[in-house]
């Protein structure tokens, strides 16, 4: 059964990136790029996991949206994996406490990606940190 995903970064070549390589899995993927629509379409949509870019322009970020998708009854269960170039403890430690099951540090492997959202969403929470 394909997955759905919603992959929220405020560039449009690393959100194009982000869903061509996952496109050779079996998922239906969604784009958005500011957080002010990732949280409707998130909500709308009811996605298996959501791939978020930390830092984005405007007044919700990927910490602000993580925080909303744990937070919210229905969504809770969604898998989260931040991806981003903030990389220092603090940053991690940011995202473990905003609920986030993965924490990718750019640059990564296109493979680690894709074996990340896979273990994100067959195993559901359980954080696990990444370079």
């Amino acid at each position: 059964m394909a997955r759905k995903l919603v992959v929220v970064d405020d560039q449009t070549e690393a959100r194009q990136l982000i869903t061509l390589v996952l496109s050779t899995e079996d998922h239906v993927i969604h784009e958005v790029g500011s957080g002010e629509n990732a949280i409707d379409m998130v909500r709308a949509l009811e996605p298996d996991t959501v791939i978020l870019d930390v830092v984005m322009p405007g007044p919700v970020n990927g910490l602000d949206i993580c925080r909303a998708i744990k937070s919210d009854p229905v969504l809770r269960r969604t898998g989260v994996i931040l991806v981003t170039a903030r990389g220092e403890p603090q940053d991690l430690q940011a995202g473990w406490a905003a609920g986030a099951d993965a924490y990718i540090v750019k640059p990564f492997g296109f493979d680690h990606l894709v074996s990340t959202v896979e273990r994100v969403g067959a195993e559901g929470a359980g954080p696990a940190a990444s370079r």
